[in-house]
């Protein structure tokens, strides 16, 4: 009995933080949750349900992390979706674009892009 109860302490411990501190860690960096199933993602604190929600998606694309942040998300067990930020939005990942135009690669944006595919 006494081992079972260490390991379930320990495995308590290992995931850390619950599932709202988690849920209110992502909305503070800018991203939204998706909470007990729910397909409306949630922005703000306040929207939050009372007590440990069980967060069942993560959206945090467009915020700036650095990838041991992901630390915070580990035991939420429940999620079924997950949007992370892409390199671009890493710090220090740096810029390939000048790289890409030095070796006279095409770089093109969207408008660029439709007039090609117009072609």
């Amino acid at each position: 009995m006494r081992t079972f109860l260490l390991l379930l302490t320990t495995t308590a411990v290992a995931f850390g933080a619950t599932q709202r501190e988690a849920a209110e860690w992502i909305i503070r960096k800018g991203g939204r949750v998706m909470v007990n199933g729910s397909r409306n993602p949630v922005a703000l604190l306040g929207e939050l349900p009372v007590g440990d929600p069980d967060v069942t998606g993560v959206d945090l694309s467009g915020t700036v992390l650095e990838p041991k942040e992901l630390d915070h998300i580990a035991g939420l067990e429940h999620v079924r979706e997950l949007y992370l930020p892409g390199s671009a939005f890493t710090p220090g990942a740096g810029s390939k674009l000048k790289q890409a135009q030095d070796l006279g690669i095409l770089v093109l944006d969207e408008d660029g892009w439709l007039d090609l595919a117009r072609q």
